[in-house]
């Protein structure tokens, strides 16, 4: 299994390319923008992309999923909680922050609980985790978790936008993404990697001993 990470637009969102280095097989999770360097490293790295997979519908996730579709002729996915939302962005204020952003196509499918899709040898699984927006889900390969920003090196999702729930949040966060193995490693959405070990003990939100307080609508 290969992982390249690319950040992208002023959100340094990350862009994450897996594949399987046999087959030259990949998904690309979250394209959010700057579409053409993504394409970039797809061509430089010599791969076929079978899936575009989204975490949630935000823009900052969304922005450059029809250019990178369009270029690659792969099959794109989000939840069907979150299908309406990435097509409903405010369209001047996106492009302000992200200046090759375009509305994306309809999805080629829903994602829903327990989905898998397959690169090579390589299985990637789907876990819903509703919270940070009601369609939010997160995409378990190899010992690797890739969660969006449902959760972070530190810290969580944000819960004070329309549809968010700070308490489906902690849910999904305590009984699905902490009853994975503890030497998962964690990709978020943005930031650096951590564990769910790391985030079972220190993270102040909803680790051992959590002691701050969650956003609330």
């Amino acid at each position: 299994m290969q992982l390249h990470i690319v950040p992208v637009t002023s959100f340094v969102e990350n862009t994450y390319i897996l594949s399987d280095e046999k087959s030259k097989e990949a998904i690309i999770f979250d394209p959010g923008g700057e579409a053409e360097r993504i394409l970039g490293t797809v061509k430089e790295l010599g791969l076929t992309v079978k899936y575009i997979l989204n975490t949630h519908g935000h823009m900052d996730h969304v922005g450059g999923v029809l250019k990178v579709r369009e270029g690659t002729g792969a099959t794109w996915g989000i939840h069907a909680n979150d299908a309406a939302m990435a097509k409903r962005q405010p369209a001047s204020y996106a492009l302000r922050l992200i200046p090759d952003y375009l509305d994306p196509p309809d999805p080629d499918m829903m994602l829903k609980e327990n989905d898998e899709f397959t690169i090579g040898d390589i299985t990637v699984k789907v876990i819903e985790t509703p919270g940070h927006t009601m369609g939010s889900i997160c995409f378990l390969a190899d010992g690797v978790l890739i969660s969006g920003d449902t959760l972070f090196q530190g810290s969580v999702g944000r819960t004070d936008f329309p549809g968010s729930s700070t308490e489906a949040l902690v849910k999904s966060i305590k009984e699905k993404l902490f009853a994975l193995d503890e030497e998962t490693v964690v990709l978020p959405g943005h930031g650096g990697e951590t564990s769910i070990k790391q985030e079972k003990q220190f993270n102040p939100f909803v680790g051992a001993g959590a002691k701050n307080r969650l956003w609330t609508p």
